[in-house]
């Protein structure tokens, strides 16, 4: 069994020298996919935590798992409750959970490319209201103490055949450009949603 306890006092160390008081952790990678690539299993690395769903936030001397309904047995037989306390996110989001355990002027550090834009906009409405500093990081502290953490699964891209996608790419790409002109009189567009991409 991994030593959930060395791989916390690890990050906590890592986040010392960020100069970052709390850290929040979702169970997210950058491009928002349901199911993650090993690389990506954060969460589960730093607590045990097998879910699809959740965060991590981590301060000095508090640890916190936040789960919702769906995994309020399994959080309890794979989380050390002597290292993470339990709580839900559906309660209140992850930075309430470290405002509470931090003072006025302390940092909450967040990686920006697992966060959504809506979320990091909350978050930081939420900290600026408490007195808090939100701080997003360029590199994830995770990354100072993964030692052998697996290399992202490389992904190839694959044409599907047209019964199954109902158009060709170029018939998609007209419409597009066509809704452009006909509703943006746009000269671009720039595409990051996986799943409109992937269309």
């Amino acid at each position: 069994m991994p030593d959930y306890s060395k791989r916390l006092s690890q990050f906590r160390h890592a986040l010392k020298s960020m100069r970052i008081d709390a850290f929040i952790i979702p169970q997210a990678d950058k491009w928002f996919a349901e199911s993650l690539d090993a690389h990506d299993q954060i969460l589960n690395y730093l607590t045990g935590l097998d879910a699809r769903a959740g965060y991590a936030v981590i301060t000095q001397d508090r640890a916190y798992v936040l789960i919702d309904g769906r995994y309020s047995v399994s959080a309890r037989e794979q989380i050390d409750s002597s290292l993470f306390e339990i709580g839900y996110y559906t309660d209140n989001p992850p930075e309430i959970w470290a405002i509470n355990a931090l003072k006025k002027g302390q940092v909450i550090g967040y990686d920006s490319w697992v966060h959504s834009r809506k979320d990091a906009k909350r978050m930081q409405i939420t900290c600026n209201d408490s007195g808090i500093i939100l701080q997003s990081v360029f590199e994830n502290p995770i990354g100072k103490i993964w030692r052998d953490r697996p290399a992202p699964t490389p992904i190839v891209a694959i044409n599907h055949d047209l019964q199954f996608c109902g158009q060709t790419v170029e018939e998609k790409l007209i419409s597009v450009i066509q809704a452009m002109d006909n509703n943006n009189n746009s000269d671009s567009l720039i595409i990051t949603a996986p799943d409109s991409i992937a269309w």
